[in-house]
């Protein structure tokens, strides 16, 4: 029997598990659990405080990870479904969230998407090498990637909720 991943076991733990583990999938191995566990929260702050989208990312996270939906995720999944089922609403569209407003650019959010991660590196290694995170910090990572010094900002931080284990690791 496999043993049961939660967001609260130590991080040797969850190493030690991953030791042992054979498989193929390796975002259902004990470390690809956990570190989904750990996002799952993040997007339970970002739902809770307003942001809809973070449901539907989520619901992925459960998927990928082989992981149960929590109650908060699994309730609004199965009421949608249910009014869908009882013809209270008329498709998808009003059952989960937007991911892109209506007027949004696609390519530009993947962009940020695909870069929230580089982003983050960058700003660490400079971090590493004595710079102090702040405006100029931005702007000049900014500039790299064709970024403002708020936007390179936000997705240092969006690339931050990524990594739950300190950068030295």
């Amino acid at each position: 029997m496999k043993p049961e991943i939660t967001a609260g076991m130590a991080e040797q733990e969850v190493l030690d598990l991953q030791d042992g583990w054979r498989g193929t999938d390796e975002a259902k191995s004990p470390l690809g659990q956990w570190l989904g566990l750990k996002e799952l929260e993040n997007h339970r702050k970002d739902f809770d405080g307003g942001d809809e989208p973070s449901l539907v990312w989520a619901l992925f996270m459960c998927l990928k990870h082989g992981l149960a939906a929590p109650e908060w995720v699994e309730g609004h999944i199965v009421e949608g479904i249910h009014d869908l089922l009882m013809y209270r609403k008329r498709s998808w569209d009003e059952v989960l969230p937007r991911l892109l407003p209506k007027g949004g650019n696609l390519n530009a959010r993947r962009k940020e998407l695909e870069l929230r991660v580089p982003v983050y590196c960058d700003v660490e290694s400079l971090k590493s090498m004595g710079r102090a995170i702040g405006p100029d910090l931005f702007e000049a990572v900014g500039e790299k990637y064709g970024f403002g010094k708020t936007r390179t900002e936000e997705l240092y931080y969006e690339g931050k909720k990524l990594f739950p284990l300190p950068p030295s690791r």
